[in-house]
């Protein structure tokens, strides 16, 4: 009986212990680093000059092996969209050099870049 209960006991410890790595594995190391480009319209429909920076300059980070990922939101009638740019994973410096080069890519363009801000259109 003592060896029987020794090795339920080794079982239990060993379950735990991988459900804790399990779950370590999954939480975000800086849950705060995400930001929301918005692509407006002045009447003429949104920039596509500035919708390929964001697509492109993102996908640029991806191929260097940087674990980013957004989804888009439309809310306007003329193409108006929200890219949220989740990048939770990335090391601070590369966070801010990310969004640094997307913002000052979209600058001079109908775009606006903003920290922790969230989509909530659901159109």
């Amino acid at each position: 009986m003592g060896k029987f209960i020794r090795y339920n006991i080794v079982v239990v410890v060993l379950l735990l212990v991988i459900s804790c790595k399990t779950t370590q594995a999954t939480s975000t190391e800086n849950p705060d680093q995400y930001f929301k480009v918005s692509l407006y319209s002045i009447g003429t429909g949104i920039d596509h000059e500035a919708e390929a920076i964001v697509i492109n300059t993102i996908d640029k980070y991806k191929k260097k092996g940087f674990d980013i990922s957004y989804t888009t939101s439309s809310w306007g009638r003329e193409g108006e969209k929200d890219y949220c740019i989740q990048a939770e994973k990335l090391k601070p410096e590369a966070y801010k050099q990310l969004f640094d080069e997307i913002s000052t890519l979209l600058k001079d363009k109908q775009a606006h870049v903003n920290k922790k801000q969230e989509c909530i259109h659901s159109h």
